[in-house]
Parts: structure tokens; C-alpha cells; sequence
């Protein structure tokens, strides 16, 4: 591989990919774009794609966890580093699809990797809130609800997953209404760009951070995530084959 241009790894992504991404604003705009330019600096020093997706379960790890001390530079730095989290998770990919090596063996770390960031993430800006002294605080000197809330938030995001993954284990003509995104409609997207993983609540956390409403952020997407987790549940269970 002598000569790696930025535009060969961008040609590299499929039409199905890149209508896939326009369903997220976010995605589309800002992360994609970014992330071949980390491709391309990946593939220069000869990082492959499994490792690119360890680094970026490492940097997700880290930022998660160090949200969690009391201090405007932790959260700070927490944000951006689960903001950067995203644009590594589209690099793996786009190194496979470039060099055209992929694996199951890829996709299965590539899925530890989201499952890391899921669990942690909300349950450490839970734990942040909890430490920190600068927010107005609607439940007054009723802290803990914030690690109540960062745990549940953090159960409303993956459990839904696992119990849609076992139905696909199952049944073999099991057929998923939330994660199938080729048949995504208006309200699956607008949801997708509010509370996907790699949407709009990486921006607005930074954005939370900067302007010190963390607490109003777990709040928010501690409802959004809540409603999202019993529709799928709902939909998984009725998509779910009745063999008695």
C-alpha cells in the first residue's frame, strides 16, 4: 500500500453505508468526514482494524471514567474523549472496507466495543453530577437520584439490545423494527439523530459540560432513553414468532 489518499478511503464506503449515515446528521456531517481522516492516518502507521477498534474501547473507557471526578478539566476532557470515541468507532470499518480484510472476529470486538461505551457512559455522567458542586439542583440534597438516573439511563440503553440480539438467536426468521435501519421512518429518525449512540448527544454533552448543565443533560436523556427502551421492548416482543 504505497500512496493512501483521503479520497480512496471515502470511495470505500458503500451507497448502502452512506444512505445509512444521511439518516444521521451528526454522522454524516461531522463524524464521517472526520473519521477518514483518522483512517488515513491509521493506515500510515500500519494500524489495522481490530486494533483501531481497541483503542477506540480504551479511549471510550477512559472518557467515561474520567467524567467521574469533580472538576470543570475532567468533564471537559471526558467529553471530548467520548466524542472522539465516535469518530474511532466509524475507523475500523473504514479501514476493513479499504483494505478489505474483515472479519467476525472484527465485528464481535467492534460490538464489545459499543457495549463498553453504553454500560460505563451514562452511569459515570450519573456519578459526575453526583460529585460535582455547580448545578442548579432540582431535587435539591436529593443527590443519589442522579446515580439512580445514570444507572437506569445506562440499562435503558443496552438491555433493549440484548433482549433484541436473543431474539435474533432464537428465531431464525425473527425480523428487528427498531434496528433494521434500511426501513427507518421519520420517527425512527428523528430518535436515531436525538439518542443514537454516535448522534446529537455527543455535541450536546460537550455543550452540557461548557455551559455546566450535566445534571439537566442525564435528566433529558434519561426520559428520552426510557421511552426509546419500552417502544423497542414493545416492538422486539411483538416481532418476536408465537410457535404455541
Amino acid at each position: 500500500m504505497e500512496k493512501i489518499k483521503i479520497d480512496d478511503i471515502r470511495n470505500s464506503l458503500p451507497k448502502e453505508k452512506i444512505k445509512i449515515d444521511k439518516m444521521d446528521i451528526w454522522v454524516y456531517y461531522v463524524i464521517r468526514p472526520l473519521s477518514f481522516f483518522v483512517t488515513w492516518l491509521f493506515l500510515k502507521v500500519k494500524i489495522n482494524a481490530n486494533l483501531a477498534t481497541i483503542i477506540s474501547m480504551i479511549i471510550g473507557v477512559i472518557g467515561s471514567f474520567i467524567f467521574i471526578p469533580n472538576g470543570f478539566f475532567f468533564h471537559l476532557i471526558g467529553a471530548i474523549l467520548i466524542n472522539l470515541w465516535i469518530v474511532l468507532d466509524c475507523v475500523d470499518g473504514n479501514i476493513a472496507r479499504f483494505t478489505k480484510k474483515t472479519s467476525t472476529f472484527g465485528m464481535f470486538l467492534d460490538g464489545l466495543s459499543g457495549y463498553f461505551f453504553t454500560t460505563f457512559l451514562y452511569i459515570c455522567i450519573g456519578l459526575s453530577v453526583f460529585f460535582s458542586q455547580n448545578y442548579y439542583e432540582p431535587f435539591g440534597e436529593q443527590k443519589w437520584v442522579y446515580l439512580l438516573l445514570g444507572s437506569l439511563t445506562s440499562i435503558f440503553t443496552i438491555f433493549p439490545r440484548l433482549v433484541d440480539h436473543k431474539a435474533h438467536t432464537l428465531f431464525s426468521n425473527y425480523t428487528s423494527e427498531t434496528t433494521n435501519r434500511k426501513d427507518y421512518g421519520l420517527f425512527h429518525i428523528i430518535g436515531l439523530n436525538i439518542a443514537g449512540m454516535a448522534g446529537l448527544c455527543n455535541p450536546l454533552l460537550l455543550i452540557a459540560v461548557i455551559f455546566k448543565f450535566t445534571n439537566i443533560y442525564l435528566i433529558f436523556y434519561f426520559v428520552i432513553h426510557g421511552l426509546i427502551a419500552c417502544y423497542s421492548l414493545v416492538k422486539t416482543i411483538k416481532s418476536v414468532p408465537k410457535d404455541y
